[in-house]
């Protein structure tokens, strides 16, 4: 899944659907024969109508009507929201969540191992909403034989934690998987410029924070381009974090080749 219609896509009733797999598996267990014969007599009362109005006069000619299954009537229906409102008035985050919910409901009637791929899922919530449905997922994967993989690209939209972990893999110039948490801590503990104690809170932020730009080659800021960006955002009045100022051990470390 990569884009709104897609989402929009996923969530008709096609005869390849998840959301068409659930219907029918459903109708299986539903006994609506009584129902169907009064559609039929409704129709044929209408057709009779029908045919003495507008067919009376011409001879040879009448409307009738040809029986289709349950299935095939259903699959001629929209798909809307409980108020009514159209899918196509829906936010991304809603198809979104719509999707997550089918996806469960098929793996609650029809289990198999499965995984989903959302792809550029960054360009179409919010970092808030990202975060949310990151927690729809693992919830669902805690439940069934799932994987849910997401790959972004812009900053901020990466969950960092302990559970998420070990499933987390940078893909830049290089591909970097992440070693074990507290290799990594002692590693740069070990190696960092001066004497410094990073606790696993900190860790967590500063991948946050830089994630989507490890594993490239020549990609560290000039000095100049942060204060470009700082200046650009003071003059649109849009909020700049301000930079703890650097250690010295710092500041040489960076600028030694």
């Amino acid at each position: 899944i990569s884009s709104r219609n897609q989402l929009l896509s996923f969530l008709q009733l096609t005869k390849t659907s998840m959301l068409s797999m659930i219907v029918e598996e459903k109708l299986n267990d539903m006994n609506l024969q009584k129902q169907l014969e009064s559609i039929e007599m409704i129709v044929q009362e209408i057709l009779h109508r029908v045919n003495q109005e507008a067919l009376g006069k011409i001879e040879n000619l009448a409307m009738d009507y040809e029986p289709n299954s349950l299935w095939e009537m259903i699959q001629k229906t929209v798909i809307v929201r409980d108020d009514g409102k159209q899918l196509s008035q829906s936010s991304n985050y809603e198809l979104l969540c719509d999707v997550i919910d089918i996806i469960g409901e098929k793996q609650r009637i029809m289990p198999n191992m499965q995984i989903i791929v959302f792809e550029n899922v960054d360009h179409l919530i919010s970092q808030d909403e990202y975060r949310k449905l990151l927690d729809r997922c693992e919830n669902l994967t805690c439940r069934f034989n799932l994987w849910c993989v997401f790959c972004t690209s812009l900053v901020g939209y990466i969950q960092v934690n302990k559970k998420l972990w070990n499933g987390i893999a940078l893909f830049g110039q290089e591909m970097i998987r992440l070693p074990e948490e507290e290799h990594l801590i002692r590693y740069l503990e070990d190696n960092w410029p001066y004497n410094r104690v990073i606790d696993e809170t900190e860790l967590f932020q500063m991948l946050q924070n830089v994630a989507q730009e490890l594993g490239n080659k020549n990609n560290l800021r000039e000095i100049s381009e942060i204060v470009l960006m700082k200046l650009f955002n003071v003059e649109n009045m849009i909020d700049f974090h301000t930079i703890k100022k650097p250690n010295n051990a710092e500041i040489m470390y960076l600028f030694n080749g």
